[in-house]
């Protein structure tokens, strides 16, 4: 035994590092009972959160992340959970606490921000409102107007742009990234000492992402708050955390220092999650590429066609006629305006002109509130335009209506970002298959049949055809709409975020699904894709032309491979050098 040992060294620095620990977790086992017996979410995990300390839980879906989070917090209780180990957060037990204790203890002393802020926010009621009732519910000695004074400060404080104005605006007004920044608002109104955050940055766009990290950075520093941060994206992870916990099918496989971790990973599972972030190779293009020209702002805010980088814009005529016969999908000139409260308009698109041809992969790429979802809802006509043109197939689709668009439903399908809420969780993945077939007039016969060979393209089995969404994993969800999609044999994809929710693993799988798919149909019937992301990684890698948009307006148009090497407008460069990274991986495209 060493002199050190003897004199209580080692003791006292114990005694200091527990002096720091905020929350302690000690052979946490959380398990639930289904029809296919016990299921253990959490098999003997610790761990401890340190005051002014960002600790990530990272792993791929069913990995036990968010149990963990959400036990914490009491609310597996309401799931029938079954828990054992010890959980503290400083001197409260919280495994053992009554739910009218945790119920003191949420909000005031440890607080979470959900992944999904739509679904967590009430929507019909004034955000405002919804900060100050917590606020009033552990400061009872603060009114209504007090109350709301300090989420007008709480919002000005997370970053949301006329706050006085937007505390009564109702969720669906607004964006997803200002959604996010209320439900962070509303936990820090009471300024606890802990934060969990359930993958607060998933569905963002890069530079919103980038100014939430920021703002968490800022929280840390100033408050000491220790944050528990649960995220699949390593990303965020090297940008934000000061320690990691891998962890897998309910354990913990590997802990340590952020950067130990993401530059010499010792677990072979962690170093197959730092290799899912491996950046795909810029893919060339190979079918149809059109005339080469980009899209720069004009003198006086519009903008103008030029030789160079990419397609954009008006043609010239000889050059638009070479367009017209191998286009699949344009919109020219496309402008969409709401009306907004107290008789405003909006202009949500901008004399928005693109062109997708056959057997091509187009990116939509910008942030939030860019007019991306707006043009794909107007180029499968869910969304009337205010102006402009929308041809299909040669076919001027801008104002057909009922039946006039059903040869155009089969022929251009469309997969949803969230593949949960886009699938009947009353049907089984059978029924919803043989939807498709259906409107192809597939005899009724063939319909099983027709619809395993579908769940096979896609990489999924026979069995899955007796099971509902809610038995899936959110990658064989998304497999499932594909296989939906894919039913009626279209001509084109409109992919809206597909694998924005999905971890890296799962979504690398996706987009090589994607890719294989396009390449089966080529050259015989190919299938084109209009792709739409916020992640320009994604877009990267999969698409052969990339159009940037801003503000309803499409700023910049070219092949992927010379935009990313060097963009022309200055909202592009701004999107790229947001990019997160990992350890030795380039920021901005090389």
């Amino acid at each position: 035994m060493s002199d050190a040992s003897v004199s209580g060294e080692a003791p006292r620095a114990d005694t200091a590092a527990r002096a720091a620990e905020l929350l302690d977790v000690a052979n946490l086992r959380v398990s639930f009972d289904t029809e296919a017996g016990e299921v253990r979410a959490v098999d003997g995990v610790s761990f401890a959160v340190r005051r002014g300390e960002v600790l990530a839980l990272v792993g791929e879906s069913g990995s036990g992340k968010s149990t963990i989070g959400l036990t914490l917090m009491g609310l597996t209780r309401r799931l029938g959970a079954r828990m054992s180990g010890a959980v503290r957060l400083e001197e409260e037990d919280l495994l053992g606490a009554s739910e009218r204790e945790l119920q003191a203890l949420r909000g005031r002393r440890m607080a979470m921000v959900f992944q999904d802020p739509i679904s967590s926010l009430n929507p019909v009621q004034r955000v405002g409102w919804q900060i100050s009732e917590q606020i009033r519910a552990h400061q009872p000695l603060v009114n209504g107007a007090q109350a709301l004074e300090q989420a007008v400060e709480l919002m000005d404080r997370a970053g949301i742009a006329d706050a006085r104005s937007r505390v009564r605006a109702y969720p669906h007004e607004l964006s997803g990234g200002m959604r996010q920044r209320v439900m962070i608002a509303m936990a820090l109104s009471c300024e606890p000492g802990l934060l969990i955050a359930d993958e607060p940055t998933t569905a963002l766009d890069v530079t919103t992402q980038a100014q939430i990290l920021a703002q968490l950075r800022e929280l840390r520093e100033r408050t000491e708050m220790g944050i528990l941060f649960i995220t699949h994206d390593l990303g965020v992870v090297a940008e934000l955390a000061d320690r990691i916990l891998v962890m897998r099918g309910g354990q913990l496989v590997e802990q340590g220092e952020a950067d130990a971790i993401l530059q010499a990973p010792a677990h072979p599972y962690t170093q197959s999650l730092l290799a899912a972030y491996a950046p795909r190779p810029v893919r060339s293009p190979r079918a149809w590429v059109g005339p080469q020209s980009s899209i720069t702002p004009g003198a006086a805010g519009g903008s103008h066609y030029s030789t160079g980088l990419g397609i954009a814009g008006e043609a010239p005529l000889e050059e638009r006629a070479q367009l017209q016969g191998r286009a699949l999908l344009q919109a020219r000139e496309l402008s969409v305006t709401f009306r907004g409260s107290r008789r405003t308009r909006v202009q949500v698109l901008d004399s928005v002109s693109l062109t997708l041809g056959e057997g091509e992969t187009l990116g939509v790429v910008g942030e939030s509130g860019a007019g991306k979802t707006t043009l794909i809802r107007c180029l499968i006509r869910l969304t009337d335009a205010s102006s402009g043109t929308i041809h299909f197939r040669g076919q001027d689709i801008t104002k057909a209506k009922g039946r006039q668009l059903t040869p155009v439903r089969r022929d251009l399908q469309m997969v949803f970002q969230d593949s949960h809420a886009s699938l009947n969780p009353r049907r089984r993945v059978e029924w919803i298959l043989q939807t498709g077939l259906r409107l192809r007039e597939v005899p009724h016969a063939q319909w099983r049949e027709r619809a395993t060979e579908l769940l096979e393209r896609v990489g999924l089995r026979a069995e899955h055809l007796e099971r509902y969404p809610h038995e899936l994993s959110g990658g064989e969800r998304q497999r499932v709409g594909i296989a939906r999609a894919l039913s009626c044999d279209p001509r084109a994809l409109v992919l809206d975020e597909p694998v924005s929710s999905l971890d890296a693993t799962v979504r690398a799988q996706v987009l090589d699904l994607l890719v294989r798919l396009q390449e089966e149909g080529a050259p015989t019937r190919p299938l084109s894709y209009l792709l739409v992301s916020h992640d320009l990684m994604v877009v990267r890698g999969v698409s052969d032309r990339v159009a940037v948009m801003r503000n309803g307006k499409v700023v910049e148009v070219g092949p992927t491979e010379e935009l990313f090497r060097a963009p022309q407008h200055e909202y592009t460069q701004a999107l790229l050098a947001a990019c997160l990274k990992l350890p030795g991986q380039v920021r901005s495209a090389v």
